[in-house]
C-alpha cells in the first residue's frame, strides 16, 4: 500500500484510527460475516463536498437467516465549522434504526412497533434482548440497552440511566460506536 502525505499537514490533520481485529469465535464458525458501514457526514451536500450525504456501504445488504452483520461507524468532534447540519457545530453523529413505511420514508419506526429487531441477537453481548440491541444502536451507544444486563450497567441503560437525556440530534452521544 502507498500512503500519500503532505508534510505540512502533520500534527493538524491526524486522521489515523486504531482498531483491533479479533479472531472469530466458535459461534461465528462457518457463517458469512457482512460489514455494514456508514459514510458521509453532517451538513448538506454543498457544505460537505466532496463527501456525500449519509448512506450505508453497501447501500443494499441482502443476508441469509444465519448470516452475521458487523455494524460500525465513526463520527467525530472535529467536523469543520458550519458543517454540522442541525447538530452542534464541528460534530458528526450516526445511529441505526428501522424506518417506518417504505424505503422513501425518512421517519423512524417506534421501537415497540419495529419488527426488524425480533430475530436479532448479539454474539458479543448474548444477554442483550432484541430491544436492548435496538436501543443501543438507535442511541449511538449512549444507552447500552433498554435494561441492565451482563454487559450493560444499570446506570448506562435507558431505564436506569442517571445521566442527562439523549439529545435529539445525538450531540451528547459518543462520536463512534
Amino acid at each position: 500500500a502507498v500512503v500519500s502525505t503532505q508534510s505540512g499537514h502533520y500534527g493538524r490533520e491526524d486522521r489515523s484510527h486504531v482498531f483491533l481485529v479479533l479472531p472469530r469465535t466458535a459461534e461465528m464458525a462457518g457463517k458469512t460475516l457482512h460489514n455494514l458501514n456508514v459514510r458521509g457526514q453532517r451538513g448538506n451536500i454543498v457544505q460537505n463536498y466532496p463527501s456525500v450525504e449519509y448512506d450505508f456501504i453497501p447501500d443494499k445488504l441482502e443476508m441469509e437467516k444465519e448470516d452475521l452483520v458487523h455494524i460500525q461507524w465513526a463520527g467525530y468532534n472535529t467536523n469543520p465549522e458550519n458543517r454540522a447540519g442541525e447538530g452542534t457545530d464541528a460534530t458528526d453523529r450516526n445511529n441505526f434504526l428501522q424506518l417506518a413505511g417504505d424505503l422513501d420514508t425518512s421517519y423512524p419506526e417506534l421501537l415497540e412497533a419495529a419488527d426488524f429487531w425480533s430475530s436479532v441477537e448479539s454474539l458479543t453481548s448474548p444477554e442483550a434482548s432484541p430491544l436492548d440491541i435496538a436501543v443501543s444502536l438507535a442511541s449511538s451507544g449512549y444507552y447500552c440497552g433498554q435494561t441492565a444486563h451482563g454487559t450493560c450497567p444499570a446506570g448506562e441503560s435507558l431505564e436506569g440511566n442517571n445521566r442527562e437525556a439523549l439529545q435529539g440530534q445525538l450531540n451528547n452521544a459518543p462520536a463512534s460506536y
